[in-house]
């Protein structure tokens, strides 16, 4: 999920008691295993960008509408 301010909405979900976690951070160009392909900072802004919007919500087999609902629910709510 794509936020305006990923902190925040790690806050208000943790706040909530509902986990989320991050990846591609860094972005994978930005990785120091891929450092031999030597593409650095400005490569590939858009990938770059969404890196730090994205937010891992919870996913698992036995997730609900209820709970996914709830979900985004907190994050509409507490985040700018």
């Amino acid at each position: 999920m794509r936020v305006r301010s990923r902190g925040e909405g790690r806050s208000t979900l943790a706040a909530h008691g509902i986990e989320s976690s991050l990846r591609y951070t860094p972005p994978l160009h930005l990785q120091p295993v891929y450092a031999h392909f030597g593409h650095g900072l400005g490569a590939f802004p858009v990938a770059e960008r969404l890196a730090g919007e994205l937010l891992c919500q919870p996913i698992y087999p036995e997730l609900t509408d209820d709970d996914a609902r709830r979900v985004a629910r907190e994050l509409v709510k507490g985040t700018p």
